[in-house]
């Protein structure tokens, strides 16, 4: 167990291979909607 590879587990794009290149390029050059903050913000602290 745990011994298994990966790629055992791994599925062709749906987008093809040149879908994919072209896909990551656009995002890479478009920069994101909203701003990455540096805190965390999946966590729900208490206030105080």
């Amino acid at each position: 167990m745990g011994s298994e590879a990966w790629a055992w587990y791994a599925e062709p794009a749906e987008r093809g291979l040149v879908g994919e290149r072209e896909h990551w390029q656009k995002a890479i050059a478009t920069p994101p909607e909203t701003a990455a903050g540096s805190e965390c913000e999946d966590i729900d602290t208490p206030a105080g």
